[in-house]
């Protein structure tokens, strides 16, 4: 089933008690479509049944909903956190999460940036703390993909502090989407060939011209 099903299933699962009883499609018995909703109503209802409220005063979370998260996760060795972009509680939620999980062992952070960023925003807030990522997170060249929000940004420095200080405690774990230009900076400090010089010259006359293409 793909996500936006899955997303749609659920909703419908937290609105139905709202509306004062669920909503159901009549497609024609037998019909893909006809599966298709009773696969959606299965996994709405299973949804519904095994919710639990998480209470948030705009400073801290509680509630039963968080106690489970907290049992659960101090019983695994990973913790998994499936979000939106954008929205401001669900950093702070895991921002409050891994700090309270960093006792039973938790100690780093995998987040959807590349492996040389996250190594980068890593050594960033070890060495100035938040004023230093949010310096590298404000420079264009440097600039990743969802941390320059305040809230991600918050939730990063809120890991690296829990986390122990003699390890890398940000992995990246995707491609890069903006800091090319930070990532061919670092390449060129590197000792290389003949080739991969004249190769990277290419690269970064390449990637300066995009930058002052997106800055128009």
């Amino acid at each position: 089933m793909d996500r936006r099903a899955f997303l749609s299933a659920t909703a419908l699962a937290a609105a139905a008690p709202l509306i004062g009883a669920p909503v159901r499609a009549e497609p024609a018995a037998g019909s893909e479509l006809s599966k298709r909703t009773a696969v959606l109503e299965k996994i709405a209802g299973t949804a519904a049944r095994g919710s639990m409220p998480i209470d948030f005063d705009g400073q801290r979370f509680s509630g039963e909903g968080y106690k489970w998260l907290l049992r659960r996760g101090s019983d695994a060795h990973a913790f998994l956190l499936g979000e939106e972009h954008g929205i401001a509680e669900n950093p702070k939620l895991a921002a409050q999460l891994f700090t309270a999980l960093a006792p039973h062992g938790y100690r780093h952070v995998a987040v959807e940036i590349s492996p040389p960023m996250a190594a980068a925003l890593d050594r960033a807030l070890v060495s100035g703390g938040p004023s230093e990522l949010k310096r590298l997170l404000t420079t264009p060249e440097s600039r990743v993909a969802f941390f320059g929000l305040e809230e991600e940004a918050e939730w990063l420095a809120a890991a690296r502090g829990a986390a122990p200080r003699g390890k890398q405690a940000l992995w990246g774990l995707d491609y890069e989407l903006a800091a090319d230009r930070y990532l061919i900076g670092l390449l060129g400090q590197r000792p290389k060939p003949a080739a991969a010089v004249a190769a990277l010259a290419k690269l970064e006359a390449a990637s300066n011209a995009m930058g002052r293409r997106q800055r128009l």
